[in-house]
């Protein structure tokens, strides 16, 4: 169980999804846009590098179509987070350090950790790809009365598709532009997880080296460049304006290991399954739900698959753009 926490809480094969506890007011019919939520938009973003606070946080994970809770312990200064779990959670002694475009996760079954990119999927980056989409006018933002969190007044953000279909939303403290909640729905208004904060402090006292790792004999497990796998690695030569890859992880499906790479525009989401073979792998039902287009192929020896929320037409595109990495 923690093996698989470990790997699936990074693998971001549906948006990691956030909310607040139930309740929030939804916002009101026949509101409209105002240049409000892009000024809150772009004062959060530059709050980030000044953040500083401790706190306790809970999240929800889908782990193989059933939501799992989890409480996690959080550090943050600027853009360093250092994560930690209590004694009686299923991720107890896992340690997580995010800092200057790395990410760091000790296991403690295996005694190892783990050093790779920095996940550019967190909550910092999608308000800043949801800034350009307002921008552009692709999104809808609005201002909505919102409950406070964690003993914190807060500004409550709503983000919607042009038909205005609610997708996300964020609660944010009114001082310190701090997000200490926010939801993502499906597009049948469902909850896909959340995350809120339960209590939080704006003065903490951080040891000596809170964002390293130091752990007595562990194993450095280098995955800079991503997992290794024993094939080339496909990847698609075109891809929809404004997505980027965000994570790279493997899998275990069975027998086969599967290599999940993820693809972002911070408002849209797009997976690539692989794994050689001449069979066909099969994606686990939450992998193919409603609402999100999936197509799958062959790239030499390898079986790909593409899972978005895009439309036939550019999930087509990007199958057919790809190629095997040199």
């Amino acid at each position: 169980m923690k093996r698989l926490l470990s790997t699936l809480g990074l693998l971001t094969l549906v948006a990691v999804a956030f909310s607040q506890r139930p309740g929030p007011p939804p916002v009101e019919q026949g509101q409209r846009p105002q240049d409000g939520p892009l000024r809150i938009l772009r004062w959060v973003i530059e709050s980030a590098p000044k953040q500083r606070f401790s706190g306790q946080r809970t999240m929800e994970l889908v782990v193989e179509g059933r939501p799992v809770q989890l409480v996690e312990f959080v550090w943050r200064e600027g853009h360093r987070t250092r994560i930690e779990y209590p004694e009686n959670s299923p991720r107890k002694g896992f340690i997580i350090v995010e800092r200057e475009g790395e990410r760091l996760e000790f296991d403690p079954g295996r005694n190892e950790i783990r050093r790779r990119r920095g996940d550019m999927g967190g909550p910092d980056f999608v308000l800043e790809r949801i800034r350009g989409a307002y921008s552009q006018g692709h999104v809808r933002v609005f201002e909505f009365e919102s409950a406070d969190v964690a003993g914190r007044k807060t500004i409550g953000l709503s983000v919607s598709d042009p038909q205005g279909n609610v997708a996300q939303k964020f609660w944010i403290d009114r001082e310190k532009g701090v997000i200490l909640a926010a939801v993502q729905y499906g597009r049948g208004g469902e909850r896909r997880g959340y995350f809120e904060f339960t209590r939080i402090n704006f003065d903490p006292t951080f040891p000596q080296g809170a964002f390293d790792i130091v752990r007595r004999g562990a194993r450095i497990v280098d995955e800079v460049d991503g997992p290794q796998v024993p094939w080339k690695v496909v990847l698609p030569t075109w891809l929809p304006d404004g997505f980027k890859e965000t994570s790279r992880n493997v899998r275990q499906a069975g027998e086969q290991r599967v290599l999940v790479i993820h693809f972002s525009d911070g408002r849209r989401h797009m997976t690539l399954f692989q794994a050689p073979g001449r069979r066909e792998f099969v994606l686990p039902p939450r992998e193919a739900s409603q609402g999100k287009t999936l197509m799958s192929g062959r790239v030499g020896d390898v079986w790909v698959a593409v899972l978005a929320d895009l439309d036939a037409r550019a999930v087509d595109a990007v199958l057919k753009s790809l190629r095997a990495s040199d």
